[in-house]
């Protein structure tokens, strides 16, 4: 006799969705779109940054799950680690799973301190499931001096011009 193997289903939801963006909107009906989907970031830094002082980086994205056989109350929790592995806990919020095929999106709105350039990872828990992983890749460049344009200094370029 042969017996027969269920297959025992996952008790988490499933990602739907997961990604970085310019920004994202809420329509009246409750539709959300996610503008411009990046995953580069281009932070300028003045030319006597110190290399210990974070630069400020605003991160916008979407979180989508769709609910599956959950039910109830989970914990999102987001992690971001470094390129030099090192990790801290940036987000961890409540939601509620109604089972089927509702889901639950989750607007990401949330500032770094970066210092490191290189990929940058957000990882985004379920409970204690790993649901998904979000590369970011993050390119320092100095600010043009004035003086790069042209060889004159903006202000003497702005009074040229008048």
């Amino acid at each position: 006799m042969v017996k027969s193997r269920k297959k025992k289903m996952p008790n988490h939801p499933w990602v739907m969705a997961a990604m970085f963006c310019q920004t994202t909107l809420e329509e009246k009906d409750n539709v959300l779109s996610a503008i411009r989907i990046v995953d580069r970031f281009t932070i300028q830094h003045p030319a006597d940054w110190d290399k210990k002082t974070p630069l400020t980086m605003i991160i916008h994205g979407l979180l989508g799950f769709k609910s599956g056989d959950v039910k109830g109350e989970r914990k999102i929790r987001i992690f971001g680690i470094s390129p030099k592995g090192k990790r801290k806990k940036v987000q961890e919020l409540a939601v509620v799973f109604m089972g089927g095929d509702t889901g639950v999106n989750v607007r990401l709105n949330m500032g770094f301190g970066v210092r490191t350039p290189g990929v940058h990872w957000l990882e985004v828990y379920v409970d204690n499931w790993p649901a998904t992983r979000m590369p970011l890749t993050v390119v320092l460049e100095p600010l043009a001096s004035p003086t790069e344009e042209g060889g004159k200094p903006a202000e003497e370029k702005k009074q040229s011009l008048e």
